[in-house]
């Protein structure tokens, strides 16, 4: 019910509707209420964003298949042992580094959901971070860069992410060429976790122009990876699933499966050597 839909007129989620609740101000809220709350004005101004499934193309059809080059991007809290996870990916040639075209934007450091509740209710024991990833993503948007590319992929530094494994994947998906399109990437919670993000050129460029309105709506503590899905269906963005993009994420054990484009979480160089040494023979 806190979602606030003022600008973009609907909700995030199914189920719910955009209701006014003050006609002099014109502030309205997401509720699942039929006329919202009691004492709201009532008008119901738009409904849910559902999300939606792209088809594929039929295989072999070059004119209307995407393409499989890569823009590939993490953010690094500098001063942190993400520094020399990005260092040693980068030295091997690797994670993003393995892409067509790569960069590296700085973050800063996310406040937690344990340290207070903020006065919006319980604490949630979870990194906030959806702020920063908004300031990260504003510096893809003005690199530019990606709009040279068929996907962008966002990979964590502590992701062994292995691009030649995510272009086979892409194309075994037959995507639609010029089509707002992000990746499911595995069966928990949304489907969509942060861990390794891949959007079509086409759904960056729709988030571009629209991605202060969904901030406007979608709340701050959502994270991350809530906020980016929730602006794709927003923004009509459809998804294709590939699961062997991340799976299930914080699986730790053997890096030995080759049908795997990520694992997830290594939180040390060694841990990250070990593991990227093991996927691939070394």
């Amino acid at each position: 019910m806190n979602e606030e839909c003022t600008v973009t007129k609907h909700c995030c989620s199914p189920g719910f509707n955009c209701i006014q609740k003050d006609k002099a101000t014109g502030l309205a809220y997401c509720s699942k209420e039929p006329k919202g709350e009691t004492g709201w004005d009532g008008t119901v101004l738009g409904g849910g964003n559902y999300e939606w499934e792209v088809p594929a193309v039929k295989p072999g059809d070059g004119k209307n298949e995407s393409g499989t080059s890569l823009y590939c991007f993490m953010a690094m809290l500098p001063g942190s042992p993400e520094e020399a996870l990005r260092q040693v990916a980068e030295d091997k040639g690797a994670s993003i580094f393995a892409c067509d075209t790569h960069a590296v934007f700085n973050s800063w450091q996310s406040a937690r959901g344990d340290q207070g509740d903020h006065g919006v209710g319980k604490a949630w024991d979870s990194v906030i971070n959806t702020d920063v990833f908004v300031n990260v993503w504003e510096q893809v948007i003005a690199d530019g860069r990606y709009k040279h590319h068929d996907w962008t992929v966002k990979v964590d530094p502590d992701a062994v992410f292995f691009a030649d494994r995510l272009v086979y994947k892409l194309a075994r998906l037959h995507a639609p060429k010029g089509w707002p399109i992000y990746i499911k990437n595995t069966i928990k919670d949304f489907g969509f976790l942060g861990a390794c993000e891949v959007i079509s050129t086409t759904a960056v460029e729709k988030y571009s122009r629209y991605y202060h309105e969904c901030f406007a709506s979608i709340s701050a503590r959502s994270g991350e990876d809530g906020f980016i899905k929730g602006c794709m269906d927003m923004i009509g963005a459809g998804y294709m699933t590939e699961l062997d993009v991340l799976r299930t994420p914080f699986q730790f054990g053997a890096c030995d499966d080759p049908g795997r484009v990520t694992f997830h979480p290594r939180k040390t160089q060694q841990e990250w050597e070990q593991c990227f040494n093991e996927a691939t023979g070394r």
